[in-house]
């Protein structure tokens, strides 16, 4: 149980850092984009 709990935890973690690297990586090529 305490095993399913923190796979739970690592996977929606992982999400949202998947979620953030893509929010960033989406902002610095809008930047780009308005810059170049």
């Amino acid at each position: 149980m305490p095993r399913h709990g923190q796979l739970e935890a690592a996977l929606s973690l992982f999400s949202v850092w998947i979620f953030l690297l893509q929010y960033a990586q989406h902002r610095s090529i809008s930047r780009c984009k308005y810059c170049c």
